[in-house]
């Protein structure tokens, strides 16, 4: 999982139980609660089975890093 260096943000990856396949959820707290996880915005869920976990979001919270070892990378486990 992933927490935002203010810690309001939370990001983890579950699997369905409805697809059976892993999908990314992010929540946010509020008032020292946590918001219901959603869906990630746009994540590509054909590579989230490949992530290998070091989810991380840049300063302003619209792009999400991570790294995996999936084809198209340089070699090892690339940043993405």
């Amino acid at each position: 999982p992933y927490i935002s260096g203010d810690g309001k943000t939370l990001i983890f990856e579950q699997v369905s139980r409805m697809a059976d396949r892993p999908e990314l959820l992010i929540s946010f707290m509020e008032n020292n609660v946590w918001s219901r996880p959603e869906p990630v915005p746009s994540a590509n869920m054909d590579i989230v089975g490949l992530i290998n976990g070091g989810y991380s979001l840049n300063f302003d919270g619209t792009r999400l890093y991570f790294h995996s070892a999936r084809k198209g990378g340089l070699g090892g486990a690339d940043i993405w």
